[in-house]
């Protein structure tokens, strides 16, 4: 659980979203692997995904 913290206070400093991404990419592959391909799972995953990216982003005001 300490990597998955650090990783999470990485990423709102902005400095790691290519290897949250990469993680967000193999979780996807081994349910995809296990489980039929749920419409449900995936729009939930994308959402995350999605915000993810959004708070990563700087914004300029």
């Amino acid at each position: 659980m300490a990597a998955s913290s650090t990783l999470l206070a990485r990423l709102k400093a902005g400095h790691c979203f290519n290897t949250v991404e990469v993680l967000l990419l193999r979780f996807w592959e081994a349910r995809n692997d296990r489980f039929a391909i749920n419409s449900e799972s995936m729009e939930g995953s994308l959402v995350l995904a999605l915000m993810l990216d959004e708070a990563s982003s700087p914004v300029s005001r």
